[in-house]
């Protein structure tokens, strides 16, 4: 008789799923390595999947960089650098005999002249950085009315503005003062535009990159989460399949066993036929039973001969 542990273990309701054909006819051995290969082989997929993802987002990392943040770095230091460039031309205008400021402005005016200077070639030098990464041509249109604006800035602005200023003399001053407030402040403030512009355009780009690789970043996550318990499903579920495989067909010949202990040799092997061990196990006990038979078989024909001797004794007395 079976246990009550071994009736659940054989109980359709217990264990509802069926043992496929194809685990009845390999070694065990065999069902096991192919479930450890599968499971390493779609771990490195989920690796590889991990290791593109990263690659894609570090990409759009370096994208951010070369596209987005130093340009906007270049675009803050071009507006410092314009502003510097007005506020030296403005302090200069200070040195104006005339006005109460003057004396505290007892420097060379050289002083806000070479700041003036330097402040440009800052600017050309950033806008040659700039043009020259990959971002310079992104905003190709933008980029040429800055640079009109830029060059009408200094030219109609900044060139005069500095002449005047050179004169060191107080009809040099006053008109340096009417050309900063009627030319120099609006073309600055042109300049400036266009430079916030182009600004705002590299800053709205870095919001798209962002948006980007945080997406990328959620479908890749969610892709090795999906992935990881896919492949716990199926691990699990071989796992089940090749342990009822084994587990039933053995409960079922524990039991057959017990039977044939008990004396009933009509009993059915179970699992003869198969190919993995679990078979060969079934066929040993085949052979056990129809042993078994066969000495009963050979007692019943030694009974009987018996019978038929004594009975040949009884006639010859």
């Amino acid at each position: 008789a079976l246990c009550s542990y071994c009736k659940m273990l054989t109980c359709p309701a217990v264990l509802p799923l069926g043992v496929p054909q194809v685990f009845t006819n390999t070694k065990i051995a065999f069902r096991l390595i192919v479930l450890t290969a599968f499971a390493i082989a779609a771990l490195f997929v989920i690796g590889v999947i991990g290791m593109m993802s990263t690659s894609s987002v570090n990409r759009m990392l370096e994208q951010a960089r070369d596209e987005a943040q130093q340009p906007i770095i270049h675009f803050s230091g071009i507006n410092e650098e314009m502003q510097e460039s007005f506020r030296q031309l403005y302090a200069g205008s200070l040195h104006n005999p005339i006005l109460r400021a003057a004396p505290f402005h007892d420097h060379p005016i050289s002083l806000h002249t070479d700041a003036v200077n330097r402040a440009l070639a800052e600017i050309n030098r950033t806008v040659s950085a700039y043009r020259a990464s990959s971002a310079g041509t992104m905003f190709a249109n933008d980029l040429r009315e800055f640079e009109q604006a830029y060059a009408d800035y200094v030219r109609d602005g900044i060139t005069p503005s500095l002449a005047l200023a050179l004169l060191d003399n107080q009809d040099g001053y006053e008109e340096l003062g009417v050309l900063l407030t009627t030319t120099v402040l609006p073309l600055f403030n042109a300049a400036k535009k266009e430079a916030n512009d182009l600004l705002v355009l590299h800053e709205r780009y870095a919001d798209e990159l962002i948006a980007r690789a945080e997406q990328q970043y959620g479908t890749a996550k969610w892709s090795i989460i999906l992935g990881s318990l896919g492949i716990g499903a199926i691990v699990l579920i071989g796992a089940v399949l090749i342990g009822r495989s084994i587990t039933r067909p053995i409960v079922s010949m524990t039991s057959a066993m017990h039977t044939l202990a008990d004396g009933d040799k009509t009993i059915t092997i179970p699992g003869t036929g198969r190919g993995d061990e679990v078979g060969e196990m079934a066929d040993a006990v085949q052979v056990f039973k129809d042993s078994m038979i066969r000495a009963d078989q050979l007692a019943e024909e030694q009974r009987q001969a018996q019978e038929v001797q004594l009975r040949r004794a009884e006639t010859v007395s």
